[in-house]
């Protein structure tokens, strides 16, 4: 394993895992189909958005909660059990 300073890919992170997700391995059509469905939805939203900023307005309302939104899903996935923010000294 890699050697990294995130605490969301330590290694204690991974030994807490009690078993892997039962059920169909993951096809090469499935993911062919699901990069497809994930790139429709970013050609889809970039493309409002570019149109917005075209028209010229930028949606900030959608900027600062997708900025509030991204900031707080960091700290939640960097917190630890401990109730604090994790950080290597």
């Amino acid at each position: 394993m890699m050697r990294t300073a995130n605490p969301v890919l330590s290694a204690k992170t991974f030994s807490r895992i009690q078993q892997v997700a039962q059920g169909e391995a993951m096809t090469i059509q499935g993911t062919v189909n699901k990069t497809a469905v994930l790139l429709a939805i970013l050609v889809v939203t970039s493309s409002w958005v570019w149109g917005r900023v075209q028209a010229g307005g930028l949606p900030y309302g959608l900027m600062v909660v997708g900025g509030l939104g991204g900031w707080g899903g960091r700290l939640s996935f960097g917190w630890r059990r401990r109730g604090r923010c994790s950080r290597k000294q």
